[in-house]
């Protein structure tokens, strides 16, 4: 081990990156943390369930100003690698180090054994031997320690001349919320022709079924939750109820008298709405995990290397496109205050829904991954060198 290395091991934490909710974010792993912690912009972004926190306590460190008082905790579901997947509980805390800090609890629960002078930690999880090693901050000076700005802004002659100089590059363009995109007139003309795929709104009534459906297992023997629905104020109840209703008219649900109950909860979106959840976690206890293998970022990244378009077809309710199989209905149901209603389609917060969604995906493109296209969920990316070709392809 070079002395550089050795330097930059010795003067930093663990840190490294989680996959959460199909979403990358900073991770560090910290045995003088007394509690696993993730951040409230995590669980804001990723609109993950919050409950009430069994023991309440207040925390004067993590955070700039007067003291913080955690009140709430989560139950997070992430991966590391391709090895290592876990849910861990975690109180919800405004901080700025990470998005996750995995303390001392999450080290005894696995017994897991550092190496300081290599920073790394090794544990034994389901039979499987895991090492996890640290990255390198892309934003610190390993020789000062001082953070530096991971976002650059040049100005348009800089771009132009970075692009001359290396060739080919990647890049995100982003644009304002507000802002009006202009279209080419053979995309507009396209659109055009294809109204009916494109449609503004969901279309009402049964979803088809196809070739595919949820299927929904449960360990034999185990015992069928029933839970209590949570108390809700007049105004929550209305909107769950305004909901309801506008989901049995679209017919992506239907009324139930299941053994097999959850509570559905109101979480608040980024625009101040309300998004109803259903907090699936009892069935998910109970449910055989199955594992359909989910596309690496890196790995679809490299098949676009030598394209110059790239236009991106967005699912609109992938999830609600696909059917529960016939008879899983009724593991779904879900009770609000009004009675129970049961989903006809595949809902948000199950185990194996992604790896559903993937299997369909990948059913129904495969004639063209690989080629000209690359999927990544509900996002279709297709790529083109020229544009005379993009067209057909598109």
């Amino acid at each position: 081990m070079s002395t550089q290395e050795e330097n930059w091991l010795r003067k930093n934490i663990f840190h490294t990156r989680c996959t959460t909710a199909g979403k990358v974010c900073d991770v560090i792993i910290d045995s003088g943390s007394c509690e696993n912690v993730v951040s409230n912009y995590m669980v804001e972004k990723l609109e993950m369930l919050r409950q009430s926190h069994p023991l309440p306590y207040k925390l004067q460190w993590l955070n700039k100003g007067s003291e913080v008082k955690v009140m709430k905790r989560g139950l997070v579901n992430f991966s590391i690698g391709q090895k290592y997947q876990d849910q861990v509980w975690c109180d919800v805390v405004p901080m700025d180090a990470c998005h996750l800090l995995l303390g001392r609890p999450c080290q005894y629960d696995h017994r897991a054994h550092h190496d300081c002078y290599a920073n790394t930690y090794t544990f034994v999880k389901d039979g499987v031997k895991i090492k996890l090693t640290p990255l390198p901050s892309s934003g610190l000076d390993k020789n000062t320690n001082e953070s530096k700005s991971l976002v650059s802004l040049i100005t348009k002659t800089q771009f132009k001349e970075d692009v001359d100089e290396v060739q080919t590059m990647s890049f995100i363009l982003m644009f304002e919320e507000n802002a009006e995109i202009v279209l080419p007139v053979e995309i507009e003309q396209m659109h055009s022709e294809f109204l009916n795929v494109v449609p503004e709104d969901f279309p009402q009534g049964f979803t088809p079924m196809r070739e595919i459906q949820h299927a929904i297992d449960f360990i034999p023997g185990v015992v069928i939750p029933n839970r209590l629905a949570y108390r809700t104020s007049p105004q929550d109840h209305a909107e769950i109820t305004r909901q309801v209703e506008e989901l049995l008219k679209k017919g992506l649900i239907q009324e139930s008298v299941s053994p097999c109950v959850v509570p559905a909860i109101l979480v608040p979106k980024k625009d101040r709405s309300w998004r109803m959840c259903i907090d699936s976690r009892a069935v998910n206890k109970i449910t055989i995990k199955y594992r359909f293998p989910i596309p690496r970022l890196d790995d679809l990244l490299d098949q676009l290397h030598g394209a110059t378009i790239f236009p991106n077809i967005d699912l609109q309710s992938g999830y609600h496109q696909i059917r529960l199989r016939s008879g899983d209905e009724w593991k779904t149901a879900f009770k609000t205050r009004d009675g129970l209603y049961q989903w006809t389609v595949m809902p948000f917060g199950l185990f194996n829904v992604p790896s559903t969604f993937m299997c369909l995906m990948n059913q129904v493109l495969r004639p063209f991954i690989g080629k000209f296209v690359v999927v990544y969920f509900d996002n279709i990316l297709i790529y083109s060198k020229h544009k005379e070709e993009h067209l057909e392809k598109l």
